[in-house]
């Protein structure tokens, strides 16, 4: 494809099984060696994490747990592929999900708290990654338990005026050595226009516009 021609890889659907491999991408190095990993797993709905879920499990099991064992099942067998195809190389994984002992912004802006009756997901087999880029929350977080690692970037722009004095950054990361822990630098996103609440007589609310 034309992406491929111009080096980007785009990954738009999870698959089960050994066709997880497609999720997995090495870069090279300047010699020609793989110098990274990518597990590059795309947002995966309910139905997919329930049916990847399901095989080892009976009919009665409810959803939601089919839906949890198919997350941890899938970050698994990633984890798995990425350190077969690149086993010297530090992995990095992609998720765009809702993770347990993270914050939302405000319940309005932020959809889709519950997945499939769950209302969030287990970090935990993400774990074996040396770095995990998070998507899905507007606030740029760590997540709790694993603040070394485990980052969501958070939206560059303000989306709710619950995010109005909230500072957001973008995080460098320089990764070394496999099994090292990651040098994380937060550089802050410039706030170019302002989020405002005004209150009061018109003239008052002119006067505090025009400042």
């Amino acid at each position: 494809t034309v992406l491929d021609g111009i080096g980007v890889s785009v990954i738009a659907v999870a698959e089960d099984g050994e066709a997880c491999e497609r999720e997995v991408i090495v870069v090279l190095d300047a010699s020609g060696q793989p110098g990274l990993v990518i597990g590059a797993v795309p947002f995966i709905y309910p139905a997919e994490l329930s049916n990847f879920g399901a095989a080892d499990m009976d009919e009665s099991v409810e959803r939601s747990a089919k839906i949890a064992r198919g997350w941890d099942k899938h970050y698994t067998d990633v984890l798995a592929k990425a350190a077969a195809r690149a086993p010297e190389a530090p992995l990095v994984l992609t998720g765009h999900c809702m993770l347990a002992e993270t914050a939302v912004s405000d319940e309005e802006s932020e959809r889709g708290r519950t997945v499939g009756g769950l209302e969030a997901f287990d970090p935990a087999p993400l774990a074996g990654a040396d770095y995990v880029a998070l998507g899905h929350l507007h606030r740029p977080q760590a997540v709790k338990g694993y603040e070394e690692k485990m980052f969501y970037s958070g939206s560059p722009l303000a989306m709710s005026f619950d995010e109005a004095k909230e500072e957001k950054y973008i995080n460098v990361v320089t990764l070394n050595k496999k099994g090292e822990k990651p040098v994380v630098e937060k550089c802050a996103v410039p706030r170019n226009v302002p989020i405002l609440t005004l209150q009061g007589e018109p003239k008052k609310v002119e006067d505090e516009l025009s400042r």
